[in-house]
This record gives structure tokens, sequence and C-alpha cells, in this order.
């Protein structure tokens, strides 16, 4: 009898134990999710808007609405002349600030036209869903003796670039 009881408490005690490993098992499993998470990558959505000002009828300022492009003609100046064109810039951007800043400027007729704009030293933050200007200023700065002379093409680029917001 005690040969069975010792059994009967050793096969317990077997049984205890593997229940006891088995529900260790179940319990000490780690579920692990991993991957990756990716943004949509687009281009800024500034823009220029149809809204252009001129400081004279001698300018001729045009841009078309969500454009990335405008135009500027700027006729007849005299010696020591500025005129300027005013931009309207959009920022279509629902949560990003767009930071506005000269890229470059080009001008076949340095010698004779100077082109300016109110951002050439410094930026300027247009914050989502808002509107800002840019102006460009051409001034004649010498008179052209040569009739090839009297024209220049000019070039003005702009840089929006992701701002914080």
């Amino acid at each position: 009898m005690k040969k069975k009881r010792s059994l009967f408490i050793a096969g317990l005690l077997a049984i205890v134990l593997v229940l006891g490993v088995g529900y260790a098992v179940v319990n000490g499993v780690i579920l692990e999710i991993s991957g990756d998470a990716a943004a949509k990558t687009e281009e800024l959505n500034v823009y220029f808007t149809d809204a252009t000002e001129v400081s004279s009828e001698k300018v001729i300022a045009t841009a078309e609405n969500e454009a990335l492009t405008a135009s500027i003609d700027v006729n007849d100046l005299v010696l020591g002349e500025k005129v300027t064109a005013t931009y309207t810039i959009m920022n279509g951007e629902s949560d990003v600030n767009a930071v506005i800043s000269k890229n470059n400027i080009t001008n076949s007729k340095e010698e004779f036209f100077k082109v300016t704009t109110d951002v050439d030293s410094t930026t300027k933050t247009i914050e989502s869903g808002s509107t800002d200007t840019v102006t460009v200023t051409v001034e004649l700065i010498k008179t052209p003796i040569e009739i090839a002379d009297s024209t220049a093409t000019i070039e003005v680029q702009l840089a929006a670039e992701p701002g914080s917001n």
C-alpha cells in the first residue's frame, strides 16, 4: 500500500509538473508585430495665384492661378527708373509652412538693368493655407548706346522649401 501510495504521489507530482510546465509555456509566448511606416512624398504645394500688381503702365506682369511660373515684361525705362511687379504666392499645404528664398536671378544685360527681389538676402515664411507676396524690381542703371543692349532677358527663380510649423 505504501508503494501504491508513493507511486500515486509520484504520478500526481509528475502530472502537476507537466501541467505547470505546459501552463508556463502557454503563458510565456510573446507576440511581436514589426514593420515600417512611410509617409507619401510629394512636392510642396506652393504656387502663384493670378493676383499681380504693377507699379507702372510700363510693366506687364502675369501669373496663372496654381502655376509655378509667372512673367514680367518691362518697356521704355529711362535712366534711374525703377518699376516693380508684385506676385501673390499661395501655400496650399494644410499643415506645412513654406519658406521662400531667392534661388537665382539671371540677367542677360546686367550692365544696364538691375533686377532684385524682396527676398534677395532674407527668407519669407508663408504659413500653411495662407498667401504672401514677392516683389520683383527692375531698374535701368545705365543708358544703352546700342539698340542690341536695350533689351534684356531676365529670370528670377525662387525656392520654396518646407519650413517648421
